[in-house]
């Protein structure tokens, strides 16, 4: 009787120990719509598969009515500085599936990127555009082929799948009665986006995940009943003429508290080698395609616009919570090889490196590379020298550029002197190079005086000014300082003051009322004065009908009028011709002869 009673007493303790934890558990658990213990409110189903439980999760994404995200600001890839964006990957609007969109934004990259005829349609010589804006809202040929778009005359992904967004109903090739197309164009055949065979519902793909956050590789089990979308990925590539080295969906780390999730890291490195990353959150898909470590922020695309747009890692995206990411990570493309060509302009002097070794240059040069290959190519300026900038297939003042060859291209690096011009006169414009200049005007002096700078000619890197006031004696090299916040910063450089200069004389003769062109350098802006001068120094005013001085390089040229012979200034004499500007006097090497009978 004793031993009974203690068994019953063991009984009632243990179950009463159970009926809490099982109370706890349930109060701390979040049950979404479908019935199971998860905060994804698309997680559909969950089921056990070779001793790991795996999530079956819906991702219906379509673009919200009214609602679009703030376009983020996107810096320059710069590993060094911990941020890297890849370039060439295009953006699409919503196109029958945000997952199918994701994945033909994905595979829009690879077909720019040295993976050719994954698009094989008309539009852009063949080459995926960067955005499926010439098609129309709504429509991607690479997400959802459709009779009619993109020169297609027989019927494909929407014409056999789609009724209308949300929508159970069989596929209208079945209703129908139709035989169905044939898969091949758009990542939404291969993924089973929309497919009624497959229990999705249209706008819907489905995709299968190890809730211990560790990959799920190319998840089949269900073949063909159910498709993976990340496997339908893979079948897409193959059937491109493309094999995939790896393709795996995975839960990140920590979310429903898995310890073998991807990280950030992880996503870097995908980045890193040239590879974008499908982000998944909360009933939808987009594509990440960049990283800052400031923030643990991931540059992505999100299926709604053509704008870049930012999110914190394991975040969520407007009110969408991240909870995976799908990697497909394809076999190295057949190597074809491109030229790159790099040209150098500006009043600097400089190289350019690349990395892999093949371009080192100093004017003009090029290196053959595979396709697919990433090149970093680096400006360095000589000394005294700025690097201010790339062009063509470069863009921006990092000295660092990243380039995916995968065609003919061209970059043109720009070096400039801190100084554009040396030397002058009054109405001399000056161009200073450099960076830190700020936005907010300050001043640039001159041996210590203020040049002029109009509105809009002071930015952070580039400020334009006149020399209104030179600072003298003349012929002297002058200091020059840009003073910001009330901070002088010296430049490696200076500026000459210069006194006019003349040419040799076009014409030494002429009679009333000729008018003649004198050229030359540093007259300055100012109009000065022109005369003869005798052998006594006695002098005869010119009357000047012109006077100019191209600001940027000091040429000059002034035309004259011939005066009257007089009794003064007779006929037939050599006179002396000088011409006077603000700064210094200039003497013409040759003797100016007026012609004319004596008055």
């Amino acid at each position: 009787m004793k031993q009974k009673l203690i068994r019953l007493y063991t009984f009632f303790i243990l179950s009463l120990l159970c009926l809490i934890c099982f109370t706890s558990v349930s109060a701390a658990a979040t049950v979404n719509q479908y019935g199971i213990v998860s905060d994804n409110p698309y997680v559909i189903d969950r089921f056990m598969h070779e001793g790991n439980w795996v999530d079956q999760v819906i991702v219906p994404g379509r673009p919200p009515p009214i609602y679009r995200a703030r376009a983020a600001i996107i810096p320059e890839p710069q590993k060094t500085a911990g941020t890297n964006t890849l370039t060439n990957v295009p953006a699409f609007d919503w196109s029958y599936g945000c997952s199918a969109t994701a994945a033909a934004m994905i595979f829009g990259y690879y077909d720019n990127t040295g993976y050719p005829d994954i698009y094989t349609g008309p539009t852009n010589d063949g080459n995926m555009p960067m955005t499926n804006e010439a098609w129309g809202q709504g429509e991607c040929p690479l997400s959802a082929t459709r009779q009619e778009i993109d020169g297609r005359t027989t019927r494909g992904h929407v014409d056999d799948y789609w009724v209308g967004y949300g929508s159970t109903a069989p596929d209208p090739f079945i209703t129908h009665g139709w035989v169905e197309h044939t898969k091949s164009e758009c990542t939404g055949d291969f993924m089973g986006t929309n497919q009624s065979q497959y229990d999705n519902f249209d706008g819907s793909t489905t995709f299968f995940l190890y809730t211990d956050g560790s990959p799920t590789y190319d998840f089949t089990l269900y073949e063909p009943d159910k498709r993976d979308g990340c496997h339908g990925m893979r079948l897409f590539l193959e059937s491109r003429g493309y094999t995939a080295s790896s393709n795996y969906s995975q839960y990140i780390l920590g979310y429903s508290s898995n310890i073998r999730g991807f990280t950030f890291e992880d996503y870097k490195q995908e980045i890193d080698a040239g590879r974008p990353v499908m982000i998944q959150v909360a009933g939808h898909s987009m594509v990440g395609y960049g990283y800052n470590d400031t923030g643990t922020l991931v540059y992505l695309h999100d299926t709604w616009d053509y704008e870049p747009h930012e999110m914190t890692w394991g975040g969520n995206y407007v009110g969408m919570q991240h909870w995976g990411v799908t990697v497909l990570v394809p076999s190295t493309a057949p190597p074809g090889t491109s030229t790159l060509r790099v040209t150098i302009s500006g009043s600097g002097v400089g190289t350019v490196i690349s990395s892999p070794s093949g371009i080192d240059c100093g004017t003009d040069c090029s290196g053959v590379f595979e396709h697919g290959t990433l090149v970093t190519l680096t400006a360095q300026p000589d000394a005294h020298y700025l690097f201010t900038g790339w062009s063509g297939a470069c863009a921006g003042t990092n000295p660092e550029c990243v380039i995916i060859v995968n065609e003919d291209q061209a970059v043109n690096a720009t070096f400039e002197k801190p100084l554009s011009v040396n030397e002058g006169s009054i109405g001399t414009v000056l161009t200073i190079n450099g960076t830190g200049f700020g936005t907010r005007k300050g001043k640039v002096l001159a041996g210590g005086i203020a040049a002029k700078i109009a509105k809009g000619d002071w930015t952070d890197t580039r400020i334009t000014c006149t020399i209104t006031k030179p600072p003298l004696p003349a012929e002297m090299a002058y200091p020059v300082a840009v003073v910001v916040n009330n901070v002088s910063r010296h430049l490696d450089d200076t500026f000459t003051v210069r006194n006019p200069v003349l040419d040799d004389l076009l014409v030494s003769r002429g009679r009333f009322p000729d008018v003649l062109t004198v050229t030359g350098k540093f007259f300055g802006s100012k109009k000065g004065k022109v005369y003869l001068e005798d052998l006594y120094g006695k002098k005869k005013n010119l009357k000047v009908t012109f006077w100019e001085m191209i600001p940027s390089t000091g040429i000059s040229t002034l035309m004259f009028r011939v005066p009257r012979p007089s009794k003064k200034f007779p006929a037939g004499n050599p006179y002396v011709l000088k011409v006077a500007g603000k700064i210094g006097t200039a003497i013409a090497n040759t003797g100016f002869v007026i012609e004319g009978p004596l008055p």
